[in-house]
């Protein structure tokens, strides 16, 4: 095993072959794990994947209150408790776009990986830092982290930095995929597949955790989210329209096969 593939889990291939049917299918999977009425959500995943479109769509579509309580929504699961009116959505997406917007924003990361043109952006070990404290929740101003070693974005066992994104990717799936196993209600949807149809998704969730319309309802976001990225590096390379092999192959070498196959995205 290789850093850049995460650890097996005792409960991953029963988790993985319970949501790999609905994410090839639909690209969403929903898992209802108490009789209890959910009230709360929260939006996890990685930067690209689309958090902020799909906390607002559900938040203005659906009855049910957001909330942050579980911190920082692109770190690892770090709750001290999973109440069973708490329901979490997991943002995933296809590893190619992913990679893709992660360089053309890629948030808290530190000078010398921003300067990094395309390819060398994919295999450069990924060091990120507190640039602003808005950008984070539940971080308190008195332990002074600003611009110190964002460690959300580390290890978390073994402290050290990734060395690349998609080992990061890896890891951060893996811990992601352990919610129905901590006992949440969780719901995993894939921005690809959320955007295809974000009706039949919202409807969906309503049927499966019993939510109530708003009296606004859905409507289309209409401005992009996510986007007020200010690079540090002024003359960075743009993103590729055309990837190249090369890099695709290498992407391919890094990626965390049963996790990317349980998530819909066969590499």
């Amino acid at each position: 095993m290789t850093m850049a593939h995460a650890p097996d889990a005792p409960d991953f291939e029963a988790v993985a072959a319970q949501i790999a049917p609905d994410m090839a299918r639909t690209g969403w999977h929903m898992h209802h794990a108490t009789s209890a009425q959910v009230d709360r959500f929260q939006v996890l995943g990685e930067r690209g994947c689309g958090t902020n479109v799909i906390r607002k769509v559900v938040h203005e579509s659906l009855r049910i209150r957001k909330t942050e309580a579980l911190g920082w929504k692109h770190g690892f699961p770090q709750m001290i408790a999973l109440p069973p009116t708490f329901l979490t959505i997991i943002a995933v997406r296809n590893p190619r776009s992913w990679a893709h917007s992660l360089y053309k924003r890629p948030w808290h990361a530190v000078d010398s990986v921003q300067a990094l043109g395309f390819s060398d952006f994919l295999r450069s070990p990924w060091h990120a830092y507190v640039d602003k404290l808005g950008h984070f929740d539940n971080i308190a101003p008195r332990l002074a982290p600003h611009n110190q070693p964002l460690q959300w974005d580390r290890h978390p066992i073994t402290g050290a930095a990734f060395p690349n994104i998609f080992a990061m990717r890896n890891l951060k799936h893996r811990a992601l995929m352990g919610m129905p196993t901590r006992g949440a209600s969780c719901v995993f949807v894939s921005l690809d597949a959320f955007n295809a149809a974000p009706q039949a998704f919202l409807a969906d969730l309503a049927k499966t955790f019993a939510l109530a319309p708003t009296e606004r309802g859905y409507a289309p976001v209409a401005r992009r989210m996510g986007n007020r990225f200010t690079p540090v590096v002024s003359d960075r390379a743009p993103a590729p329209e055309t990837w190249m092999e090369a890099d695709l192959e290498w992407m391919k070498s890094q990626l965390d096969p049963a996790t990317e196959t349980a998530l819909g995205f066969a590499v």
